[in-house]
Formats: C-alpha cells, structure tokens, sequence
C-alpha cells in the first residue's frame, strides 16, 4: 500500500481495531496519529497507542479531550509522558478533568491549562494565578478575560515574567497604568510605549 492509502486506511473509521494496532507503529508519524484518533477506534485502540511510549501518541489521545472514556483518561494521568495531559489542558471541559490537571505535579500541565483552556472556571484560574511556579501565572496573565481584581494582583506579581507579560497582553491604559513605574526595565518600557511616553 502507498502511503496515503495508509493514511486514509488509518483514518477511516470502519478500519478494524487489529489493523489500527499495527498501524501505531508504522514509520509515518502521521498514520501514527490518525490511527491513534480513529473516530470509530475502541478504548483498546487508544491505550495501544498509549502503551507503546511514544509521546506524539499520548498527544494524540489526549486531544481527544472529554471524548475519552474513563478508562482511557486513568490512563492518560498515569502515562509516564506528559504530553497528552498538556493537550487535555488545552481543550477538557469537564470540571473534574480540569482540577485534577490544576493540581498536575508537572508546571508545563497546568500552564497548558492556565494558557490555552478558555473554559475554565474563574475559581481554578484564580487557583492557578497563585500557582508557585511564574511560568504558569504568566500563562494566567495571558488569559482574554480575567477578573479585574485580578489582573491588579498578577500587576504586582513577584515575576518580571508575568508583569510582561501581564502588560504585553494587556496593552491598555489602565494596565500601563499599574506597571508604568515597574521595577523591571523592560516590563517598565513596555508599560510607558503604551502610555505613549519615553522610557528610561
């Protein structure tokens, strides 16, 4: 078979579940991942996928996000590759889901969250913009909508990183405002190009 004959093959989904397994470890990493997200796999398929240690296939099962059953998702949380947790951070709606990847011991998991997931609930965001590691409470200052309030706390966050880019994404009056006379050179100059003045 030609390779787009596999791909399609991989894609398709009346394929059988044993043709999807051997299809995981076929040398295109793209009939990899169609087979890996098989619209009509079993569970069987996806923690094949998941059993073999790849993480572009983790990834893969992941992205299917809530439509996972809840065997599959136990077995995404335990996967030893955090990779299809940071896809389910982009995209889980469930709020049980998205606690648990709130209190992920993994940072670039809970960013994912903090940065990508519009959906998630003002009580979790809050959580995460108190998160002990800067890279997730910048992907908080990152988020469209936040509550006022807390944009004024992550304005006096003890992370340049989140300040900039606090202001970066943030580039009104009122934010400039709030970091115009910031102790960080470049957080303070971004700050004043906003309000239109000179910097340092």
């Amino acid at each position: 078979m030609t390779l787009a004959e596999d791909e399609a093959l991989a894609a398709a989904p009346d394929t059988p579940d044993d043709a999807l397994i051997r299809l995981l470890s076929h040398r295109s990493w793209q009939v990899r991942w169609n087979a890996a997200q098989n619209r009509g796999a079993s569970d069987a398929v996806r923690l094949a996928a998941l059993a073999t240690g790849d993480k572009d296939l983790a990834a893969a099962v992941g992205q299917l996000g809530d439509a996972l059953s809840s065997t599959v998702l136990e077995a995404v949380f335990e996967h030893p590759k955090r990779d299809g947790r940071e896809q389910l951070g982009c995209i889980a709606h469930d709020r049980t889901t998205q606690e648990r990847l709130a209190s992920d011991p993994d940072l670039k998991v809970r960013a994912s969250l903090a940065g990508n997931n519009e959906d998630v609930p003002e009580d979790l965001v809050r959580k995460l913009a108190a998160d002990r590691r800067a890279e997730v409470r910048a992907c908080v200052a990152c988020r469209h909508a936040l509550p006022e309030d807390l944009v004024i706390t992550l304005a006096s966050d003890r992370s340049a990183l989140v300040r900039w880019w606090l202001i970066f994404t943030r580039n009104t009056r009122e934010v400039a405002e709030l970091l115009r006379d910031d102790p960080d050179e470049v957080v303070r100059d971004q700050a004043r190009g906003v309000l239109g003045e000179p910097p340092d």
